[in-house]
Parts: structure tokens; C-alpha cells; sequence
């Protein structure tokens, strides 16, 4: 069977059942489980799936960052508090959006000095009260869905400034293609802050581990810190470290 013909037949599962299995799906067409995840790594890329561990979804709509931020979990707040303790004083850092991020923007301790960058209104509104941050808010027309600016002015301010750290906003992490974001005006702002950075700080909650979305924006080694919940998958854990990004647990939120 052609690899045309199984993705068709893989759609046509993902449809029925929400969901397949790589193993099982090696079985049933004979082919190896690498064969398998070449079909649904292509698939991905077109929007036919969501990649997960050890198989697929079907593609989730996004969410807009309204109700992201309404679900704020106690899984990101401990995520956030690890970031907030990585952040060395006076350092410069550009912020992402995300609820993730907007923890570790609000538990940053408020006697302690920091430049931070944003292009997301939420992230600036979460440091209204934080008199030792200098905040510089990246302009142009704001995606109400993604929560930030993305357009051609942002990306003209960030091509004149320099950080320390860009803290990203995850929106998949897989070891293959790195970190991954939905869109291609995502890809192309995650990309230039990255250049601008030193670091990259990338906090991932266990959904976001081992999927990948449409857009590649930065590849995982020694200058990226990746942050999982205490009870991340050990195995892509040590994937991710077996290619030089640094890991960190963060401690379970008490």
C-alpha cells in the first residue's frame, strides 16, 4: 500500500475514532512503527492531525487565549514558579504570550529588579504593579486570538533590541522538530525574538510534550532550558536531554 493510501485510511480512522494508535496501525498495514510516524509527521504538517506520543489526534480548534488564561491550572502556576526562580535579576527577557507565562510574570518577586519585552497586552497588565520592571510593549495590531502582536511593526522593534532570555510560550515540544507554534505569523515573531536572545526558557505542560504543530521555530540544544511538570513522560525527557536542551522539574504545586 501506498504511503497516500494508509494516510487516507489513518484520516478516515481519526475521523471514526478521534484518535490511532502508531503500534497498532503498524500491525494492521504491516509496515514498521518509524513508517507509521513518517505518515503521521506529514500529516501533521497538513492539519490532517495532532501528534501525540505514540500516535494521534484529531486536530484540536485553538483556544483562544481568553479562555487559556481563564484556565489557569495549578500544574501551570508550578511551572510558572520555576520560571519565575530561573529569571536572574536585571536581566533582560522577552515574554511570550500564554498562561504559563503570565504565572511566572506575576510571581516574579516584586523586589527584584528585571527588563521584560512583551508583545502581549496580558503580560504587560500582569506586571501593572511590579515598580522594579522596566516593561517595553512591542506595538502593531493585536491577534485576539494568539493575544499579541504579530505583525510587521512588532517585528521591526524586536529587530532593534537584545535579551538575555526569550521565555517562550509553548504550544508544542516535540525532540524532532523542537519547539512548534500554530501559525505562520507565530513562526515568523518566535523566530526573530529567538535570534535576538541568548537563551531560551521554554516552560511545557504534559499535553504540549511530544507533539509538534505546523511551524518549526526553534531546534532543542545547549541554549534552550525546557521546564516539564514533575511528572513528565521520562522517556521524552530523556529524549530531550539526549540531544543537549537542559531539563528542569518543577516542584508540584502544594
Amino acid at each position: 500500500m501506498l504511503s497516500r493510501e494508509r494516510q487516507s485510511v489513518i484520516s478516515q480512522r481519526l475521523k471514526s475514532n478521534g484518535k490511532v494508535v502508531a503500534a497498532d496501525l503498524a500491525v494492521e498495514f504491516g509496515v514498521s512503527e518509524d513508517t507509521i510516524r513518517r505518515d503521521l509527521r506529514e500529516m501533521a504538517a497538513a492539519g490532517v492531525c495532532e501528534r501525540v506520543y505514540g500516535g494521534a489526534l484529531l486536530p484540536s480548534p485553538p483556544v483562544p487565549i481568553a479562555r487559556r488564561l481563564a484556565e489557569t491550572t495549578r500544574s501551570k502556576a508550578a511551572l510558572g514558579r520555576a520560571v519565575a526562580r530561573l529569571l536572574p535579576e536585571n536581566a533582560s527577557v522577552f515574554v511570550d504570550a500564554g498562561a504559563t507565562n503570565r504565572a511566572a510574570m506575576e510571581l516574579f518577586p516584586k523586589d527584584r529588579k528585571l527588563t521584560v519585552t512583551t508583545n502581549a497586552p496580558h503580560i504587560a497588565a500582569a506586571l501593572s504593579d511590579h515598580e522594579n520592571i522596566d516593561l517595553i510593549v512591542i506595538g502593531g495590531k493585536v491577534d485576539f486570538h494568539v493575544g499579541a502582536s504579530l505583525g510587521a511593526q512588532a517585528l521591526i522593534e524586536i529587530s532593534r533590541l537584545n535579551f538575555d532570555i526569550h521565555l517562550f510560550g509553548v504550544c508544542a515540544l516535540d525532540v524532532a522538530s523542537g519547539l512548534t507554534v500554530q501559525s505562520f505569523e507565530e513562526m515568523t515573531l518566535r523566530c526573530a525574538v529567538a535570534e535576538q536572545a541568548d537563551r531560551i526558557i521554554a516552560p511545557v505542560s504534559n499535553e504540549k510534550l511530544g507533539q509538534r504543530a505546523a511551524f518549526n521555530t526553534v531546534a532543542l540544544d545547549e541554549r534552550v532550558t525546557i521546564i516539564t511538570e514533575y511528572d513528565a513522560s521520562e522517556e521524552i525527557s530523556a529524549g530531550l536531554s539526549s540531544i543537549g536542551a537542559a531539563i528542569i522539574r518543577a516542584e508540584p504545586d502544594q
